[in-house]
């Protein structure tokens, strides 16, 4: 299972913490007003094939399909938006912007 939660300060950003190896973000893509980038805060990820550490950083090509696996048990990635907060979730509560990944 992979939980999220958006953060608005110090940048506007969502935080994944993986449960156990193999748990994925489909793949997907996004429009300007979501680009992000990936962080990894613990454990170890594969983007689209690409090994990520512990302390390792990249932006993905937002508007390409790219799905996240989670390689260890516990890892979590921060994504911080690159164009700032998206209009559409301005109006929505910190509560709101939180949940399960399907």
């Amino acid at each position: 299972m992979i939980t999220y939660a958006h953060q608005r300060e110090p940048r506007f950003a969502n935080r994944y913490e993986f449960g156990e190896a193999g748990d994925k973000i489909p793949s997907h893509s996004h429009p300007p007003s979501m680009y992000h980038d990936i962080k990894v805060l613990e454990g170890a990820v594969l983007v689209n094939g690409i090994l990520m550490l512990r302390g390792d950083w990249m932006v993905p090509e937002n508007d390409k399909p790219h799905e996240i696996i989670a390689l260890v048990p516990g890892t979590v990635t921060i994504h911080e938006y690159l164009n700032g907060e998206p209009e559409e979730y301005k109006p929505l509560t910190l509560d709101q912007l939180k949940g399960v990944v399907p």
